[in-house]
């Protein structure tokens, strides 16, 4: 689709195309130096074959028991391995942790499971602070807990249910302040039918706190205006008539760019697609197609100009949003579907997990492997990721009830 210069979508864009932008100076300051780095990735495979083999061994436990891993393995020249994280948060009883996010100060996670409750956790003192039941006379009437999303600043929490249904929680009297109803609800702030056969698998809120992007498993992306509790807009893949990709049970990203002139949507795991928010916050049209093919996850840069997209075969791409153009492209080790992004606050770092239980920590300026973080087969792979703001720790949620949190590279 071709972008008149003279819409405010051309005007949109071309807030995000200034050269100086941080993130595109460190790719540049690092071009130089990839040719000479590309021997270190080679050198990680080698390293992590060696660690799959030794993995075995040092990760045998009783039957049904999930081991703690206790080996740390710094290598002088190399990406530093490690399978030591520094705690592991387990949700009571075997129920499934499927959505997780991390307050803006990096001081509470949220983590909701299958039963439909959402636990909090102090990332600090890795104690749980409290937990939010599910909704209505016989609880979450079955349906599961699939995205989550704190406010920016950190009073809210939405919760995303199988259902549907979004819960906007009060984070600190753990009050219910409204619910959202699912898409083909009836969608007035006091309806009583908040049900929808469409699941609320991705929520994102803007960076004023003004809106929230609902995606559900049909594709289409529905943008609420907070406040009012009411739905502004409907973002439909182009193509697609009122939907049509199923998205499955783990559903894909949808983020806000910092700045919040752009919403980016995974559609159905084939596209990325960028969406440009009107100036007065009511709407959204479609901008630009940022990638096309097999992309599950997706990561804007701290400062808005980049984007990452995630695919499989271990590949991560970089593209520039206001031209669409591929700046740079990681590949990991391993060739594993990359299912979730995270950029640290200075964009210095790009963490890449996949489903085979790897964190990868890219140096983007130099396009180098400088860490890999590794936990047990038995945690299924992982589902998200984040950094918190001070780049001292990464949390990840894996497929088997855990939520994980690392000390970054560097803070060992």
């Amino acid at each position: 689709m071709s972008v008149d210069p003279g819409s405010w979508i051309g005007a949109a864009l071309d807030e995000v195309a200034a050269p100086r932008a941080p993130v595109i100076a460190v790719l540049r300051r690092g071009r130089a130096l990839r040719v000479r780095r590309r021997a270190a990735v080679a050198a990680a495979a080698a390293g992590l074959a060696l660690l799959a083999a030794a993995l075995p061994g040092l990760l045998r436990g009783p039957a049904g028991h999930v081991p703690r891993p206790a080996v740390s393995l710094p290598v002088t020249g190399r990406p530093v391995i490690s399978t030591r994280p520094s705690a592991e948060l387990l949700g009571p009883g075997s129920v499934i942790t499927q959505a997780a996010a991390l307050s803006p100060d990096g001081m509470m996670l949220a983590a909701g499971d299958s039963t439909g409750r959402t636990y909090l956790w102090n990332v600090r003192t890795h104690a749980l602070i409290a937990t939010l039941p599910g909704w209505g006379p016989s609880g979450f009437a079955g349906s599961e807990v699939v995205a989550a999303a704190f406010s920016p600043d950190g009073r809210t929490l939405a919760i995303g249910g199988m259902d549907g249904r979004v819960v906007l929680w009060d984070v600190a009297v753990r009050r219910v302040i409204a619910t959202l109803p699912g898409p083909q609800a009836d969608p007035s702030p006091n309806s009583v039918t908040t049900r929808s056969p469409y699941g609320a698998y991705a929520v994102a809120f803007s960076p004023d706190g003004r809106l929230l992007a609902v995606q559900d498993s049909d594709g289409s992306t529905y943008l609420w205006a907070v406040a009012a509790r009411r739905r502004l807009a409907t973002l439909t893949p182009p193509g697609a008539v009122g939907g049509s990709t199923v998205l499955g049970p783990t559903g894909h990203p949808v983020a806000f760019s910092p700045g919040g002139r752009f919403i980016a949507v995974v559609d159905g795991g084939q596209h990325l697609d960028l969406w440009a928010v009107d100036r007065g916050g009511t709407g959204a049209a479609f901008a630009r197609r940022l990638a096309a093919g097999p992309v599950d996850s997706a990561a804007f840069s701290p400062d808005g100009t980049v984007i990452a997209a995630g695919g499989g075969r271990g590949s991560t791409t970089l593209i520039r949003v206001a031209t669409g153009r591929r700046l740079a492209t990681f590949t990991d080790p391993d060739p594993f579907r990359v299912d979730a992004l995270a950029f640290q606050r200075d964009s210095a770092v790009l963490a890449a997990a996949d489903g085979n239980n790897h964190i990868y920590l890219w140096n983007v300026a130099t396009a180098t492997l400088v860490g890999v973080l590794v936990n047990p087969p038995a945690m299924g792979g992982e589902s998200w990721v984040a950094f918190n703001p001070d780049n001292s720790t990464i949390a990840t949620l894996t497929r088997s009830n855990y939520i994980v949190l690392w000390a970054a590279i560097g803070q060992r």
